[in-house]
């Protein structure tokens, strides 16, 4: 018999920032700054936070739950075990941060609001090198020859 598969329900957003964190690596944390968005068309967003440890301990294999196995400490010369590679993009950009940020401080706010307005601007240069902007379907303007 086969049993059928239950996916969770993604982009939750958790009443505690760092909830996922303490989850599923044992610390407590406090966000800094949004580090990174990353998208892959409106259904996949990934909001990437740098934060600091407040408090907990390191999740062992002894605390092993159907959130995670266990977290660890790599040093950063060693070979990861890693199921993805695209989390290496996200490390290498929270070090990089550190080291020397591009971006002041920025969290984001929960500003309600009862209209969302969205505009699409499609901007695409043409064979010739001309770059053209859609404004309204189906008028196209020449921004340059």
């Amino acid at each position: 018999m086969l049993k059928k598969l239950k996916w969770p329900l993604r982009g939750k957003r958790f009443p505690t920032p760092g909830i996922k964190v303490k989850e599923e690596a044992g610390f407590d944390c406090e966000p800094i700054t949004l580090l990174l968005i990353q998208e892959q068309g409106p259904q996949w967003i990934r909001f990437n936070f740098l934060a600091k440890i407040t408090g907990g301990s390191l999740k062992t294999i002894l605390e092993s739950d159907q959130e995670s196995l266990q977290a660890g400490w790599w040093d950063r010369k060693a070979v990861l075990p890693l199921r993805g590679r695209d989390i290496i993009r996200i490390i290498d950009c929270g070090l990089k941060y550190c080291q020397e940020p591009w971006h002041p401080v920025t969290l984001p706010l929960d500003l309600s609001c009862r209209h969302v307005v969205q505009k699409l601007i499609l901007v695409f240069t043409n064979a010739a090198d001309k770059i053209w902007l859609l404004l309204i379907k189906g008028t196209w303007l020449l921004i340059r020859n």
